[in-house]
Order: structure tokens, then sequence, then C-alpha cells
């Protein structure tokens, strides 16, 4: 073999470990930062839908919350809550019942009052949640 042949073999070695090297990090890195984009993505929806339920229920309290889950804005409400509080992690009374679906849009399954009021404390007035009843 010259040695301008074995010159160029090894150019393309290098290239096509290079190239290899390259994509295994890309790869990496994708996972890493679109898990991230989710999360972010999620928490986004939490306080827009919570924000919504709030509009609607602005003291988070029982008879507020079954108003909303009676009007039609507020069943659509509480779906998309449904979707983005059971899939954030936290929230032990917020099943992810809608996990299946891609969108919040698909989700047809109500939020229960626990999992609203756990999800959305944070933008709830102070003092407005309920209080759990007292053990006996």
């Amino acid at each position: 073999m010259s040695k301008g042949m074995s010159l160029a073999l090894e150019t393309i070695i290098i290239l096509i470990l290079s190239l290899t090297v390259f994509t295994a990090l890309t790869y990496f890195f994708n996972l890493q930062f679109g898990r991230g984009q989710t999360t972010v993505d999620l928490l986004n929806g939490q306080r827009e839908w919570c924000g919504a339920y709030l509009r609607q229920d602005n003291k988070c309290i029982q008879t507020g919350y079954d108003s909303v889950k009676s009007s039609k804005e507020g069943q659509e409400t509480l779906k998309r809550l449904t979707f983005y509080c059971g899939r954030i992690q936290g929230y032990p009374n917020c099943q992810p019942l809608c996990s299946t679906v891609g969108d919040s849009s698909q989700c047809k399954i109500v939020a229960e009052k626990d999992c609203v009021f756990d999800c959305c404390t944070l933008y709830c007035p102070a003092g407005t949640r309920p209080k759990a009843p007292a053990a006996k």
C-alpha cells in the first residue's frame, strides 16, 4: 500500500469514529434536555390551569369546586388539571389517569377535589385550603 492510500484510509476511519461519538453525544444530550423541556411544559400547564381554576373558584373551597365541576368551562379546566397534575410527581392525590394521551385536550377524566386542592395549593389564597378532618 502506498503512502497516499494509507492516509486516505486513516482519514476515513477517523471520520467514522468522530461521527459515531458525535451521534452518541447528541442522543445522550437530547434525552437529558428533552426530559427537562417536558417538565417545564408540565409546570407551565399546571400554572396556566390552576390559574384558570382560581378564576372560577377564587377561595379554593368545596362549594366552589362543586360549582366549577358543574359548569362546562369548569369541566374543561378540571380535565386539563387531571392531565398536568397527574403527570407531575409529588401529588399523591393526583393519579396519572391521562398518561396514555399525548395532549391535555384529549383527557376526558375530571380531576377530583383532593387532586385540585393538592396541585393548586401554591395558587390558592393563604388559609383557604380546606383543612383535613381532625383525627379522633
